[in-house]
């Protein structure tokens, strides 16, 4: 994964990611990994505008190796190890 430097992005992916925990409970995490806490913020936050909105489901089956994701429109079938 790539990583911003000195405030500037560089490359063509965001210096965070959405992983899984083994309870598949999701975890942001930076560049290197490392879980970021969430934090408590003021609404409306103070902005011009809404740039883009972005929305994720992800469903588990009961009896199943299998994660759903629906990201952007497509949908993803992941299996799991047995």
């Amino acid at each position: 994964m790539r990583t911003a430097t000195d405030s500037k992005m560089q490359g063509e992916y965001l210096p965070f990611a959405i992983m899984f925990d083994r309870e598949g409970k999701p975890v942001v995490v930076d560049e290197n990994r490392e879980p970021l806490k969430p934090r408590d913020i003021d609404f409306p936050v103070k902005t011009q505008a809404i740039r883009s909105l972005e929305t994720m489901t992800v469903m588990s089956y009961e009896g199943s190796h299998m994660y759903m994701l629906k990201i952007g429109g497509f949908i993803y079938l992941i299996p799991l190890p047995h």
